[in-house]
């Protein structure tokens, strides 16, 4: 902001006053904030002349807009302003005053004020002490003339400095102008940043809110999906299908075999011959068999006491209704023949869901070890008293907890698979049977050492392992 002018001392000389035609204080306008106009004469006119000139003489329109003062200070102020280059003014600093009591008048109400002026300034020049030889010099040397001159002169430089005023004026009017938009501009701005700045806000609170939602919806879709595939799926109490169901009938053949050799020792020899004889003849399985009891080898007994393990296997854990440890097996089988013979899906379905419930029940899951320990403690002891010094206790127990949980797996898919022994006396198959040691591949069934594994359509078939003569 430009520095604002010192303040012009106000001149109470009212011949001074007269001498410049300015009006007393009372008329003497002020600055408001705006420029005010004044019309000032072109040249001084001689006391002898004023009159007779009247408002013949030329105006020139000055802009006033400094503070009230004599001319004479407001020419030595803006001279002194030219000189130091501080000549511009800001309109805002000039203190408002109030309007002059003649801003009313008409134009020649004006210049009657002014030709009274110039009268009383000429009568106080005919009795100022020095008017005479004021007058006298100026009549002998033409010092009016000179006087004249350098008034004008003043005026000239009095409109230039006005009018440079006017320009910074006009100059500063409209960088108020371009501030005041520039301030408008701003302040939209800033009103589009805050309403951008809410709406973003609470489209961000949108977006949570809908985050939160579709979370939810997931979740429950996903349960919705659980609840759908439960219901729809299969229901079996084991992940096994056909393949694994081979592959674990294999190991169980396997580990019968492998018991047998190492209970037997090498050369069998710890094989009882006569105690092995006995517990094969009453169960009668030498009436059918084609050699005689005297020229049994010791490779027939372990044949027979493969087969023996494998039956007790079959009578104790796969040839069941439903499942060993059921105690309504006789029952279960009558409602599911009932319910098959009307609705074969429905029945498959319960039984696949007793299934499921039986490897669930803790009840039963003790029972499970009941009956497992009742038939490993049963076949060790038989194969205890067949091979003396053997001890394939563990090895046993393994076996029949092996074929607890596969019978339960072959019960519990779609179509149940239970174990079928091939009728002695049956030519050999080689495309389906399994030959033994040194069984004659063209002979016939003599011993059924594993039985076969086939469900009701015959999609699971697996060929059983026999000794032929």
């Amino acid at each position: 902001m430009l520095p604002s002018p010192p303040a012009i001392p106000v001149l109470k000389d009212q011949a001074t006053r007269d001498f410049f035609h300015l009006p007393s204080d009372d008329d003497m306008p002020y600055a408001t904030g705006n420029i005010h106009s004044r019309t000032v004469p072109s040249h001084q006119p001689s006391p002898a002349t004023s009159s007779a000139a009247g408002s013949n003489q030329p105006k020139v329109n000055i802009m006033m807009s400094s503070p009230p003062g004599p001319r004479s200070s407001l020419i030595a102020q803006f001279r002194s302003l030219e000189t130091e280059d501080r000549y511009r003014v800001n309109p805002a600093d000039v203190p408002p005053r109030p309007t002059s009591a003649n801003a009313n008048l008409s134009e020649n109400a004006l210049r009657g004020l002014k030709r009274l002026s110039n009268e009383a300034l000429a009568t106080k020049r005919g009795s100022s002490p020095v008017s005479a030889p004021i007058a006298n010099s100026t009549n002998g040397g033409g010092g009016h003339s000179d006087n004249n001159s350098n008034n004008s002169k003043e005026e000239d430089h009095l409109r230039l400095l006005f009018q440079k005023i006017d320009s910074l004026n006009e100059k500063n009017n409209k960088l108020e102008y371009k501030l005041a938009e520039s301030t408008e501009q701003r302040r939209f701005a800033e009103h589009e940043q805050r309403q951008t700045r809410l709406a973003y806000e609470q489209l961000a609170k949108e977006k949570h809110d809908l985050q939160v939602k579709l979370d939810a919806r997931e979740r429950d879709y996903q349960t919705m999906s659980k609840n759908y595939l439960e219901h729809v799926r299969l229901i079996r109490a084991t992940d096994d299908d056909h393949s694994t169901i081979i592959d674990r009938l294999t190991q169980l053949k396997t580990f019968i075999e492998q018991m047998i050799r190492k209970a037997q020792g090498s050369r069998s020899c710890n094989l009882n011959r006569t105690a092995a004889i006995e517990y094969l003849k009453s169960y009668g399985l030498l009436e059918t068999f084609p050699v005689a009891e005297s020229n049994l080898e010791p490779f027939h007994i372990n044949l027979f006491m493969e087969s023996v393990v494998m039956n007790v296997l079959v009578s104790r854990f796969f040839d069941q209704p439903l499942c060993c440890v059921f105690e309504y097996n006789k029952g279960f089988l009558q409602i599911y023949d009932w319910m098959n013979s009307r609705n074969h899906s429905q029945a498959v379905r319960w039984r696949q869901q007793l299934c499921l419930m039986l490897t669930q029940d803790p009840e039963i899951k003790n029972r499970q070890e009941k009956e497992v320990a009742m038939t490993a403690d049963a076949l060790t002891e038989l194969i205890t008293k067949v091979y003396n010094s053997s001890n394939e206790g563990l090895k046993i127990r393994d076996i029949c907890n092996r074929a607890f949980d596969l019978s339960v797996a072959m019960t519990g898919i779609d179509s149940v698979i239970k174990p079928f022994a091939p009728p002695l006396n049956t030519p050999f198959d080689e495309e389906y049977m399994k030959s033994s040691l040194k069984s004659n591949p063209q002979g016939k069934v003599a011993l059924v050492i594993f039985p076969a594994f086939k469900d009701q359509e015959e999609n699971f078939n697996i060929g059983p392992k026999v000794w032929c003569y």
